[in-house]
């Protein structure tokens, strides 16, 4: 999964001001105003602003990791007094825009986890720096990361099984490649959690016609129980 782009949180905070904090209608012109009553603003319309302007220059900051910046603590201030202005508590009001902006992070850092274990790094530097940075950012975007991971995980296995069942019936499988592909599957089916059940049901649900994709489930159980060797497989 891919991070978001600031024009991505750009525009979803534009519709967010647009649709729930829509203005009111143009106060009358304040006597002896110089400017023409048609664009002046009453202070709720201008705590919209504010609150949709720097609540989007902190969604980004968090989403970069630069909230703790001069910049980015400034504009939370604004934020946070434009929010109150209008009766909404600030934490509460911005949640959403952090989780949508913080997920596909979530699930990108999932996704290299899941390569890492693949190769055999899963003690690896690397790989512990990806669980940190899971966890870090599930807690800022208050969302548990475990679906990430078992999606992750669940495709690399499908994937891996793939490759072993199209080498085991070519007519001279290699044998150092089927002992690779049951490496891997070994180390990702604990990440995988339910997805040797989740790939018989999609197996059969689709009733995919090509003979590799019905059987990979069967013997992603198999190699995974240590019987890969069985005449059945």
């Amino acid at each position: 999964m891919k991070t978001s782009h600031p024009k991505t949180v750009s525009l979803q905070w534009t519709l967010a001001a647009a649709l729930i904090f829509s203005p009111f209608s143009p106060a009358a012109a304040q006597e002896g105003s110089t400017l023409p009553a048609a664009i002046q603003k009453t202070p709720e319309e201008k705590a919209r602003e504010d609150m949709g302007k720097f609540g989007y220059q902190w969604t980004l900051a968090v989403a970069q990791g630069t909230q703790n910046s001069a910049t980015a603590k400034r504009a939370k201030a604004r934020y946070d007094a434009a929010a109150r202005q209008l009766g909404f508590d600030p934490d509460d009001a911005i949640q959403p825009q952090i989780t949508f902006s913080i997920s596909p992070q979530i699930g990108e850092a999932a996704w290299l986890l899941a390569e890492e274990v693949r190769q055999g790094n899963e003690n690896g530097s690397e790989a512990k720096r990806l669980r940190l940075r899971i966890a870090r950012l599930g807690k800022i975007a208050a969302v548990l990361p475990a679906e990430d991971l078992k999606s992750a995980f669940r495709y690399r296995l499908y994937t891996s099984a793939r490759f072993w069942t199209k080498e085991k019936y070519k007519p001279r499988p290699d044998s150092a490649l089927l002992r690779k592909y049951e490496a891997e599957i070994k180390r990702l089916a604990p990440g995988a959690k339910t997805s040797i059940a989740a790939i018989k049901k999609e197996a059969t649900a689709s009733q995919l016609s090509d003979p590799v994709s019905k059987t990979a489930s069967r013997i992603v159980d198999l190699i995974a129980e240590g019987k890969g060797d069985r005449a059945e497989v």
